[in-house]
C-alpha cells in the first residue's frame, strides 16, 4: 500500500490507512489552528500589549502544540512500519530518509511552538508586572497626596488662627 506523507510516498505492506487518515486529520487541524494564530499575530503587531489577544495566542499555541504532538506520535507509528518495510526491502533508503527528515522537521516545529508559548507567557507576565508596578505607584501617590492634604489642612488651620 502506498502512503503519501507530506509529499513523500512510502509503500508499506500492511494496514496503515488508519494512520494515514489520522495524519491527514492532524495536518488539517494544525493548518486551521496555524491560520487562526497568524491572524492573532497580525493583530498583535498593531497592539502588542493587548491582553485579550495575548490570551488568545496562548490558547492557540497550546492547541497547536497538542496537535503537533499528536502528529508526531502518528508519524512515529508510521516510522515503525517504515522501519520494518525498510528491513524487508519494501521501501528504499531514500524514502525512509525522507520520512525521518519529516519527523525531524516536525520536532523542530514543536520546539519553535514551545519557544513562542514561552515568549508569549513572558509578554503576559511583563504586562502584569507593569500593571502591578503602576498600582504600587498609584498607592504611593495616594499616600503622598493624603500627606499633602493633611499638611495643607494644618497650614489652613495656622493661617486662620
Amino acid at each position: 500500500m502506498a502512503n503519501k506523507i507530506m509529499g513523500i510516498t512510502i509503500d508499506i505492506e500492511g494496514k496503515t490507512s488508519g494512520l494515514t487518515k489520522s495524519l491527514q486529520e492532524a495536518n488539517s487541524a494544525i493548518s486551521k489552528t496555524s491560520s487562526a494564530l497568524k491572524d492573532v499575530n497580525k493583530a498583535l503587531e498593531l497592539d502588542p500589549t493587548n491582553v485579550e489577544l495575548l490570551a488568545q495566542k496562548e490558547a492557540l499555541l497550546t492547541k497547536q502544540i497538542e496537535q503537533t504532538n499528536d502528529k508526531l506520535e502518528i508519524m512515529q507509528q508510521v516510522a515503525t512500519d517504515a522501519n520494518e518495510a525498510l528491513a524487508r526491502g519494501d521501501i528504499s533508503q531514500e524514502q525512509y530518509a525522507s520520512l525521518t527528515a519529516e519527523i525531524s522537521k516536525t520536532n523542530s516545529e514543536l520546539g519553535s511552538l514551545n519557544e513562542q508559548a514561552d515568549d508569549n507567557a513572558q509578554a503576559m507576565q511583563d504586562i502584569e508586572d507593569g500593571v502591578d508596578g503602576a498600582a504600587e505607584e498609584m498607592d504611593e501617590l495616594g499616600g503622598a497626596s493624603e500627606e499633602t492634604g493633611k499638611g495643607l489642612e494644618a497650614l489652613k488651620g495656622t493661617a486662620e488662627a
